[in-house]
């Protein structure tokens, strides 16, 4: 049996960059390696040089790793992307593409030729047996240029490109945590928190303008202290619960 290749999954956060490398052996996933790579200012701060902070941490990620034999999958964020859901009559499976097509069409509030979308069916166990839900995900192309631009720059070909709340869904599902009853999932980054409510047959995902910033400014406006205060307060607090 030939080698399963590594993959990289990448995701550039606001503070910084996360980096996974695993490998499918057999019906399991092998972690190989991890890395998180702080940026010397988050790109979200006005004075922040954002491209500049991004390349030193891919550069920094390259000097640790070699990706000759590697693929590369990037997450973009949540706000940034189009999650639509819409049940679908019984149709004969030769159909379906055409009419997710025309469905995605309607749902989709830009022309199609702006962006890149795709779908993924569900048959969620409340409807009958023949009854599709169809997820439809999208995400403008000036958008998604945008976040490929370090990565080519940087000489890398990612070969997919995935939301941060699907991925959050895909990894809780492959886990095996996927429940009949519904789960909430929450990923609070530092300006917005993905939410997902799932089950074993579908999901329903929202991006909240809310993220772990909007706690460490209304603690520092409280107690009047400065955001670094405020900061370590809060990595204390979490410390003491854990």
């Amino acid at each position: 049996m030939p080698s399963t290749r590594a993959v990289w999954g990448i995701d550039l956060g606001h503070c910084a960059l996360k980096a996974l490398r695993v490998r499918a052996v057999g019906e399991r996933i092998e972690v190989l390696s991890h890395e998180y790579i702080e940026h010397a200012k988050a790109v979200s701060q006005p004075d922040a040089e954002t491209s500049s902070h991004i390349a030193d941490a891919l550069r920094e990620l390259f000097a640790r790793h070699s990706f000759r034999q590697d693929r590369v999958v990037v997450s973009v964020p949540g706000q940034g992307t189009l999650c639509r859901f819409s049940k679908l009559p019984p149709v004969d499976p030769k159909r379906l593409p055409d009419m997710v097509r025309y469905e995605a069409s309607q749902q989709i509030p830009f022309d199609m030729d702006e962006v890149v979308w795709d779908y993924q069916t569900f048959r969620p166990e409340s409807t009958g047996p023949s009854e599709l839900e169809v997820g439809i995900f999208a995400i403008r192309r000036d958008l998604l240029h945008k976040h490929m631009k370090p990565f080519l720059d940087a000489g890398l070909s990612p070969v997919a490109v995935q939301s941060s709340p699907l991925a959050l869904y895909n990894a809780w599902y492959f886990d095996g945590f996927a429940p009949k009853e519904p789960s909430l999932l929450l990923d609070m980054g530092v300006h917005t928190t993905d939410l997902i409510v799932a089950d074993a047959g579908g999901l329903w995902t929202r991006t909240i303008p809310i993220g772990g910033n909007a706690f460490t400014e209304a603690l520092a406006k409280t107690f009047k202290l400065s955001s670094a205060k405020a900061e370590s307060c809060l990595l204390y607090t979490s410390d003491a619960a854990d």
